[in-house]
């Protein structure tokens, strides 16, 4: 298993004749052929699954910096250095290893 992704940013494709499903895609990429994720519009919150899959490179991206800023010794007398040593930071990091497969 890679521990890499498909490099953002994605985006939310509606190209089915019927709408019977989203495609996310990277932007700029066929999303009949290169899609990342198909979500089937079955269910009324499909748009807003198709957009947060569609945002998980930018939120991934986002978490690993905060972990990084508040993990860092050098901000420890600031309030986010004092996060760093919470339950906060130890989700974000599990959060960040599943999604990196690690």
């Amino acid at each position: 298993m890679s521990n890499t992704h498909t490099p953002g940013p994605w985006i939310v494709a509606d190209i089915h004749p019927e709408r019977a499903c989203l495609s996310v895609a990277p932007e700029g990429k066929n999303p009949l052929c290169e899609d990342v994720a198909t979500v089937y519009a079955s269910n009324e919150n499909a748009d807003a699954d198709a957009r947060l899959i569609a945002a998980a490179p930018e939120l991934l991206e986002a978490l690993m910096f905060i972990v990084e800023q508040v993990s860092n010794e050098k901000n420890s007398h600031h309030t986010l250095g004092a996060f760093s040593r919470g339950v906060g930071i130890d989700m974000a990091k599990k959060a960040i290893t599943k999604v990196k497969g690690e």
